[in-house]
């Protein structure tokens, strides 16, 4: 009688498992097209930084040669005074700089903290869709049958409803 309750038990426990889905996220992030979009659209705005920052350095190197060169014809008080507003310049000239370098990692952390949501969402649906109750993220899993992961149904999806995403820099 024993024996017949533990079966019993066994199969409506069995009966009532859930169906876990899981998704590669590494794998979504690398091959889709919208996360390469972005990150193109992020590295070239990274390349136009870094380009206005060599600009920046080529003209205070420039005022400080100047600097140094007209330094035998002016007064010390002159002198003196010409350093202290050069070494404001570069303190804002660096405020600047910092504050758009900072401008654009919050714009690149923005967008893709909204593409991990639509993800999320992505991967909801097909979950649902595919008759799944839990989906985990593949680094959550330490071991899977592989007919369990959706990641490239995950993909399709994400690539056919967001297919690419412009950043708004101006934000």
């Amino acid at each position: 009688m024993r024996i017949l309750c533990l079966i019993f038990i066994f199969f409506s426990f069995a009966a009532n498992a859930n169906k876990i889905a899981i998704v590669n996220f590494s794998t979504i992030e690398s091959e889709s097209k919208v996360t390469q979009g972005i990150t193109k659209q992020i590295q070239e705005r990274q390349e136009k930084l870094q380009k206005e920052v060599k600009d920046v350095q080529d003209d205070v190197q420039k005022k400080v040669e100047d600097l140094e060169r007209s330094a035998s014809v002016l007064t010390a008080k002159a002198l003196e005074q010409k350093k202290a507003n050069l070494q404001k310049e570069l303190v804002q000239i660096d405020e600047n700089l910092k504050a758009k370098a900072q401008k654009l990692e919050n714009i690149k952390n923005d967008t893709l903290l909204d593409l991990n949501n639509q993800i999320k969402k992505i991967v909801e649906e097909v979950s649902k869709k595919n008759g799944y109750d839990v989906a985990l993220a593949e680094s959550a899993a330490i071991f899977y049958d592989s007919k369990y992961d959706i990641t490239q149904d995950v993909l399709k999806e994400l690539n056919k409803q967001i297919p690419s995403v412009k950043i708004n820099w101006d934000k």
